[in-house]
């Protein structure tokens, strides 16, 4: 028997009234749980889930949409699949998942398609190691900026072809055949950019003041082209990458005088890092630091004065739905300092010098062992942390596994370290690695190699090793079928 369950929200855009109804019918053949990422403050957003949907077979799911404008939307599964959907309203579309992979009906269909499989799913990575190497084989000696400005435009012109070719045949619409062509346009010009500035610092090769001209004016076209400071451009997935760099730029341009002046009444420290965003559009301002912000509470960071950028960001934006998730995100963290229980988590001080030992020490003998290999520094790491809830739900399904996090960071993170036991919550057992702990380790799980983390480790009950790549915690579903298969079978 099919059965449909019908989820209504609403996006809204400040200044816009009319929105249109958009509807998503998630199908699966497999439980799995998808996670989805809608716009905050009409801006692209990916690290904030805005929703969670548990799929099971034969239930479909509607989930509607009022939406305004353009929508890039990610869609991230509990197995690590991920899909964009670009949205501007009044659209029914199907995204059906299966171990084969992620296929979509309905309208624009096919340019989400060709967008997903040819540029998002693969990653960017793939065009910025081609544009690099433009660069790499016309950099002999001297530059040839002609031939590589000729390369990166066949380049784009080979998606805008693709693009145009799938609007001439009527599969998508002019305005999706636009925002498509805009977002790969951002991608590769981000990267372009960021080659070409590269050039104006590299000592390999003298540049003549030709060459300098050339590439200030080749980025100048760039801009007036796709001007980085259009209001609409944070909508886009590519869109906050490429108006990083420019505003980075503008403000290294600026005078100390200039510099003081943007920052009077808050001061320097109230925005670290993020001070060029003060020269922005508030469509841009308003995103990129309440992102920063969200950003320092998710990894435990402090790259600026938290209660000065929170103090500015309720003073100019007090409306705004950055606003109100940081206001709530800070509440929490506050309830969490005070609630938090500490006796479930364990530090082990004993120097431990080998898995073997590991798997000796009072209250892990005689226990499987589920090992978080991370490091204070490691973003990644942090970032699966965010799973940690949804991971000991798992782990407690299992008699006998106990999780331990093995970090590898020197002494002198040692505080830090500590603090983010605490901050994390990390229930369990925790230590850090000791030199003869890290070779044994260097030894079985990479071979010699180098670390690479996070990672994760499941031993037996005699400090054996099952299973030396487990799935992360952010892949539940990939993760749970590794530990049945090597737990109970």
């Amino acid at each position: 028997m099919k059965m449909k369950i019908i989820i209504t929200l609403l996006i809204f855009s400040v200044g816009q009234v009319f929105a249109q109804t958009t509807t998503i019918t998630f199908h699966t053949k497999e439980d799995i749980s998808v996670s989805i990422y809608r716009p905050i403050d009409d801006a692209f957003n990916n690290y904030i889930v805005s929703d969670k949907l548990e799929l099971k077979p034969n239930i479909s799911i509607d989930y509607k949409l009022d939406i305004c404008g353009l929508n890039f939307i990610e869609c991230k599964y509990s197995n690590g699949s991920r899909y964009m959907l670009i949205l501007q309203g009044n659209e029914s579309l199907t995204l059906d998942y299966s171990k084969d992979g992620i296929t979509i009906t309905g309208k624009n269909s096919e340019g989400m398609s060709y967008f997903n499989n040819n540029f998002f799913i693969p990653g960017f990575l793939k065009y910025g190691i081609e544009i690099d190497s433009i660069f790499s084989q016309n950099l002999y000696k001297e530059i040839d900026l002609k031939s590589i400005n000729r390369q990166i435009q066949h380049l784009l012109s080979g998606f805008s072809r693709d693009i145009q070719r799938l609007k001439s045949e009527k599969k998508v619409t002019s305005e999706f055949c636009h925002a498509l062509d805009n977002d790969i346009h951002f991608a590769i010009y981000n990267e372009f950019i960021r080659n070409l500035r590269g050039l104006l610092f590299q000592k390999e090769i003298k540049l003549k003041s030709e060459d300098i001209r050339e590439i200030n004016n080749l980025i100048e076209t760039i801009y007036r082209d796709y001007p980085p400071m259009n209001e609409d451009i944070l909508r886009y997935s590519f869109g906050p990458n490429y108006v990083s760099s420019y505003y980075n730029n503008l403000y290294g341009k600026l005078d100390k005088v200039e510099k003081e002046k943007l920052v009077a009444g808050y001061g320097e420290n109230a925005f670290g890092p993020y001070v060029p965003f003060l020269l922005a559009p508030d469509s841009i301002q308003l995103p990129y630091l309440g992102g920063a912000y969200i950003i320092q509470l998710q990894y435990m960071v402090n790259e600026f004065d938290q209660d000065k950028m929170f103090r500015y960001l309720t003073n100019k934006y007090p409306q705004s739905q950055y606003v109100a998730i940081i206001k709530k995100r800070r509440d929490e963290k506050r309830l969490e300092s005070t609630n938090n229980k500490n006796d479930s988590i364990i530090v082990v001080v004993d120097q431990i010098n080998s898995l073997k030992e590991l798997s000796k020490v009072e209250g892990i003998k005689n226990n499987y062992i589920f090992i978080d290999l991370w490091a204070t520094w490691c973003n990644p790491c942090k970032t699966e942390f965010q799973y940690n809830e949804e991971l000991h739900d798992l782990l407690n399904k299992y008699d006998g596994l106990v999780p331990v996090y093995l970090s590898i960071d020197e002494d002198r993170f040692e505080k830090l370290w500590r603090k983010n036991i605490d901050e994390f919550h990390l229930t369990g057992y925790n230590l850090r690695i000791s030199k003869y702990l890290s070779t044994d380790i260097q030894r079985q799980i990479y071979k010699g190699g180098t670390f690479i983390i996070p990672r994760y480790i499941l031993l037996d009950q005699n400090g054996e090793i099952l299973d030396d790549d487990l799935p992360r915690p952010s892949s539940i579903s990939k993760l749970k079928e590794r530990l049945d298969d090597k737990i109970m079978k």
